[in-house]
């Protein structure tokens, strides 16, 4: 139990430390900068309700359906970000079972004021119903794994 414990958790917490503190800190001094950005710009953001090109209420294994979602990203740009949607079958619940998530494609520039489209074409992997939703969070791999992110569902949720 302790040689699992000292690999899955020291062994990468500490290459993680080397990683952010080497050159003088250079990564970490980088990921405050980050985080003051975003922690000042991300009340800007702003997710629409998503759309599919067609009625996903009974699609078949096989079928699949594109997902299109605005975005107002305020003052970052769309490669700061990553717009993912959430989907999967839906139980009798009305709630999404077997969830997946892929990252959406920059579709494109909306207008000056930071508008932007997404898209993404999803196959069904189940029949049945389906349900799907947007989420925006930054982009990077640091903000899953070191700091405290910042999240918007296209309900308005944080």
């Amino acid at each position: 139990m302790m040689a699992e414990y000292k690999s899955d958790f020291y062994k990468p917490a500490s290459r993680e430390y080397a990683r952010l503190t080497a050159n003088n800190a250079q990564q970490a001094k980088e990921l405050v900068k980050q985080h003051e950005r975003l922690r000042t710009l991300w009340s800007n953001v702003a997710v629409a309700l998503p759309s599919s090109d067609r009625d996903v209420s009974v699609l078949h294994v096989g079928d699949s359906f594109e997902v299109s979602v605005n975005v107002n990203l305020g003052q970052l740009s769309p490669d700061e970000v990553d717009v993912e949607v959430y989907y999967g079958a839906v139980g009798p619940q009305n709630t999404i079972g077997d969830s997946n998530v892929d990252r959406m494609g920059f579709a494109e520039k909306r207008d000056d004021h930071g508008n932007y489209m997404f898209r993404h074409k999803i196959a069904c992997r189940a029949s049945g119903r389906h349900g799907f939703t947007v989420r925006v969070t930054p982009r990077g791999e640091d903000w899953k794994r070191n700091m405290p992110g910042f999240i918007t569902w296209a309900d308005g949720s944080e």
